[in-house]
């Protein structure tokens, strides 16, 4: 991968539903959930490919993308407990404390 924060990546693409214009050639009535290729093409170029003048995203090419996101959450997630833990083990030495100054009052 080119970029060395794929969360950041991610932010810059947006999942929609779509449907094909009338009169081109996947014309239909369906809708589709997907990206846009052109702003796929914007922050992750090698992800898009031009087929018969179309422009088509290849999905698996953001796999990678989405796994290392998943990554850095998990880290950042298990940080966040950790430092939490670290707060309520700072928290429960002071309310301890309070309690034991308030019982020798």
């Amino acid at each position: 991968m080119t970029d060395n924060d794929p969360r950041g990546v991610l932010l810059q693409i947006d999942g929609v539903s779509y449907k094909f214009r009338p009169g081109t050639t996947h014309s239909t009535q369906r809708r589709f959930v997907g990206y846009i290729a052109q702003q796929i093409e914007s922050v992750v170029p090698e992800a898009v490919q031009l087929i018969d003048g179309v422009l088509h995203v290849d999905y698996e090419s953001l796999i990678p993308y989405l796994s290392e996101s998943i990554k850095q959450n998990y880290n950042d997630i298990k940080a966040i407990k950790s430092e939490q833990d670290r707060v309520t083990a700072i928290v429960d030495i002071l309310f301890d404390d309070f309690i034991k100054r308030e019982r020798v009052k």
